[in-house]
């Protein structure tokens, strides 16, 4: 799976397609991939989702040792109080999206994000970007079904269907996308997404909430092109001493 996510990243979407699809096979022999079911849990779980990090089932296990694929544990933790989530994106959950659920308290108002960090290898992640590329590679039939196979566990599955106005190749990839934000918003992860997609012709229109306005002024940093590199750690870069920090 690994593999087939480096390929996805670098936009190699017919090697990731194969290494994915392997990825797939062998979860499915092995009984890797698993899923919380959303529609048999409670609120409160959803909410707080105490166990995500040290028991998560929707991590990857190792096919040969069935501990998860991960190298270390995050514990989710509360922020500040004072990041929310962008109504746009909130508004990307339907009605019956029961993941929609951890952004809102206990009167249903939107709630501050908490620290949440993803730090391995999950399920989700192998159905929503293996849907992805078998879009690309022209096989809709795939992609849909794979994204409903997914989408069961987190709404009531007469909602899960891919809507029937995602009737092109590219509505379907944007679809894609679209799930992986549902899925991944508050852990981080769209920052690669940002740097996936920055040259893509389908997502332009993605660039103009790329930035973050200051509270109670007029002002905004603008995220560009250059941003899209990541500091190498001070560890690794004591390890390597010829090597030019980003």
């Amino acid at each position: 799976m690994m593999l087939g996510l480096v390929y996805y990243y670098m936009n190699r979407y017919d090697d990731a397609l194969i290494a994915l699809r392997e990825a797939k096979r062998l979860a499915d022999e092995s009984g890797a991939a698993n899923f919380y079911d959303y529609n048999e849990q409670t609120e409160e779980w959803i909410k707080s989702r105490t166990d995500y990090y040290f028991t998560n089932k929707e991590y990857m296990r190792c096919f040969w040792c069935s501990n998860p694929c991960i190298a270390y544990y995050s514990p989710s933790y509360p922020g500040e109080g004072i990041t929310f989530v962008k109504q746009k994106y909130y508004d990307l959950y339907g009605d019956t999206d029961r993941r929609k659920l951890r952004f809102l308290n206990e009167d249903g108002n939107m709630r501050p994000l908490d620290a949440d960090v993803q730090l391995g290898l999950t399920s989700p992640t192998l159905y929503i970007a293996l849907a992805e590329c078998e879009a690309r590679s022209g096989d809709e039939s795939s992609a849909k079904s794979l994204l409903e196979e997914f989408r069961k566990y987190r709404m009531p599955a007469s909602d899960a269907a891919v809507p029937a106005d995602i009737d092109t190749k590219d509505k379907l990839i944007r679809f894609c996308v679209e799930e992986r934000i549902r899925e991944e918003l508050g852990t981080g992860l769209f920052f690669f997404e940002m740097r996936r997609l920055w040259n893509d012709p389908l997502f332009q229109n993605l660039k103009a909430d790329y930035g973050h306005e200051v509270a109670g002024t007029s002002e905004k940093y603008e995220f560009t092109e250059e941003n899209l590199v990541m500091m190498i750690p001070t560890k690794v870069m004591s390890w390597n001493p010829d090597w030019k920090n980003n």
